[in-house]
Order: C-alpha cells, then structure tokens, then sequence
C-alpha cells in the first residue's frame, strides 16, 4: 500500500472513530448508557476530566482529515487512543462502588478505540520497506 492510499484508509478511520464516540454508546449500567455527545455537552465541575478528554478525540479526529503526512496520523492516533484509554478507566473509576463491576463499555467506545488503532497501523503499512527498517532500528 502506497502513502497516498494510506492516508486516505487512516482518515476514513478517523471518520469511523469519530462517529463511533459521538453516535454509539460508550458505556452503561442498569440500562443507562453514556453517549459521546453527552460528555462534549455536559459543563459541570464533575465532569470536567470527562468533557476535556472528550474535546480531545474529536478535535485530534478533526486535525486527522488535514493530516498529510503518515506520521502526523500516527501521532494523533497515539493521543486519541490514550485519551480514550484514559477516560474509559475514570469512568469505571468514579462509578459508585456498588456499580463499578456492572458498568460495561459499549459499542461505541471499541469502535472509538479500533478507529484510532487503525489511525496507528494503517500508515505503517504504507510506508516502504527502508523506512519500517529505520523506524524499528530506533
């Protein structure tokens, strides 16, 4: 696969990853589910780590469609899928302890993170054979 091509499969992962975190349901218990779009919303002094790390996977999704390097996906991918990472572990975290072994991540939170993975992988996979070698000798 050839950058160009490689480019444009990692930002058809942004659009998946971008979709999948404010469409589909990331988390939930007792028939509750918490939504992207909810977190990007909600302003209260509670919620601040969860609206900051959300502001941060859509604004790194958004920059990924300007990305016109490999490496600038692969970047953003890494912080995307930290962040994520991240505020998944505080969700489960603040639960209240007699829900924290209930609360289960939904679809949308393995669609946000396969689609910030494939922001990592897919450029790695478009460059050449001399430069996967200069990259692995580092």
């Amino acid at each position: 696969m050839d950058q160009g091509t490689a480019l444009i499969v990692g930002k058809v992962c942004a659009l998946i990853t971008i979709l999948s975190f404010v469409l589909l349901p990331l988390a939930g218990c007792q028939g509750v589910d918490i939504y992207g779009y909810q977190i990007l919303q909600d302003t209260s002094r509670d919620a601040q780590v969860f609206f900051i790390l959300g502001w941060i996977v859509v604004i790194v999704c958004a920059i990924a469609f300007f990305a016109s390097r490999p490496a600038t996906l692969i970047g953003l991918g890494i912080l995307g899928l930290v962040s994520m990472i991240v505020m998944l572990l505080h969700i489960k975290q603040t639960a209240d302890p007699l829900f924290r072994a209930m609360v289960e991540f939904k679809p949308g939170a393995f669609g946000t993170i396969l689609g910030f993975i494939g922001m990592i992988v897919v450029p790695l996979l478009g460059k050449s054979e001399k430069e996967r070698k200069n990259i692995s000798r580092r």
